[in-house]
């Protein structure tokens, strides 16, 4: 049953996002990395990098595949992805939804 909603969360996930790759996560990741440091960035990357991962993750959270625990901050989720890109950047060419789920899903997956 969870594989099946997990499944049906990449399929709605990425028909919305028909476009968006890891690669252009990453390069508004590292916009995001910028903005930590205080560095001029391009806002609109940056917004679009924190919606893109906040949404998939709520979606995520919401249906019971991403148990999140207390405390964690929206930052550290966006640095687990973030880092999830750079170190593997084999994988960028793929649809952004299922790069976001498997990286969060590989740091707080749900007890089954």
């Amino acid at each position: 049953m969870k594989v099946l909603l997990i499944a049906s969360v990449l399929l709605i996930t990425s028909f919305f996002s028909q476009a968006t790759t890891g690669n252009d996560l990453y390069v508004q990741y590292i916009e995001y990395e910028k903005m930590m440091s205080n560095k001029e960035v391009d806002s609109y990357k940056v917004n679009i990098f924190m919606g893109y991962v906040s949404g998939v993750s709520e979606l995520m959270s919401g249906i019971g595949v991403l148990c999140v625990e207390k405390g964690v901050t929206q930052g550290q989720i966006y640095d687990i992805v973030g880092k999830y890109l750079r170190d593997n950047p084999a994988e960028r060419n793929q649809k952004a939804p299922p790069l976001i789920s498997g990286s969060l899903m590989l740091r707080f997956p749900c007890e089954e």
